[in-house]
């Protein structure tokens, strides 16, 4: 079913939006390029009433291949509700200036893979396949809600000059779980650090902007523990550790948890 126009008119928060379908395959093939002109909004940006300029919602069996998504008022593109979901070839950009703006939200999907790809952050999903991409952090909790994040597995991945690197993020408030995370074969290149909380992460190596390389910075209340390293190798920092227990170093890693 098409809504009529009048019925987003008092829509703020979306831009595009498909919702309901089932069996969609969206192809951008050559020329394809969604983009948001968020330069104005980004000068005036206070996070109000933020639109997303693609937002794909309660949608099974989806395709997304060879997209181009620029320069959104804040989030790029949002998955939200989906089941079965293949995205590949998509390239997500703007300016470094552009305040905040996120790559990719990922919010209570399953089965969902990533490839060849340039996105952002994963919220509130289960079972997602990354590989050979560019990928940005995981944030959990906002706004005192339940997230649950599972089966995650980043295959492959360059960062290059991100504030945080491969990141697991948790709001003060918010509740849920994060379990059986896995990052490997990473390469970073001027990394501002590395934060991680509950997660096996391995062959992960390259240098760092900062004088912190690698920050557990975990909670008093709940310090992080089970935290497997292997392999990780950055150089130019050093590792910063609280409220961590029983950290697991295998093979070669550098800076270690003082």
């Amino acid at each position: 079913m098409v809504k009529r126009r009048s019925d987003y008119n008092k829509d703020k928060n979306h831009w595009l939006i498909l919702e309901d379908v089932n069996n969609l395959s969206i192809d951008g093939s050559s020329a394809g390029i969604i983009d948001h002109n968020g330069k104005i909004w980004w000068q005036n940006s206070c996070k109000i009433d933020r639109s997303k300029a693609l937002t794909l919602y309660n949608l099974k069996n989806l395709n997304v291949k060879n997209l181009r998504v620029r320069n959104a008022l804040q989030i790029q593109i949002s998955i939200e509700k989906c089941n079965n979901v293949y995205v590949k070839n998509v390239e997500i950009t703007a300016p470094d200036y552009s305040p905040n703006t996120d790559g990719i939200h990922i919010t209570n999907t399953q089965n969902i893979r990533i490839s060849n790809s340039d996105i952002g952050p994963v919220d509130g999903s289960q079972n997602v396949q990354i590989s050979e991409l560019t990928c940005g952090p995981i944030c959990l909790g906002d706004d005192n809600s339940k997230a649950y994040v599972s089966g995650i597995n980043v295959d492959g991945a360059k960062l290059s000059e991100t504030d945080n690197g491969v990141r697991i993020m948790t709001y003060q408030g918010g509740s849920g779980t994060a379990k059986n995370i896995k990052f490997q074969i990473i390469r970073m290149d001027n990394e501002s650090a590395v934060q991680v909380n509950n997660v096996v992460y391995r062959n992960i190596s390259g240098t760092s902007a900062m004088d912190v390389a690698i920050m557990f910075n975990c909670s008093g209340k709940y310090p992080c523990q089970g935290i497997v390293l292997e392999n990780v190798n950055i150089k130019g920092g050093t590792a910063s550790c609280k409220n961590v227990v029983n950290v697991k170093d295998q093979g070669t890693v550098s800076p270690q948890c003082p």
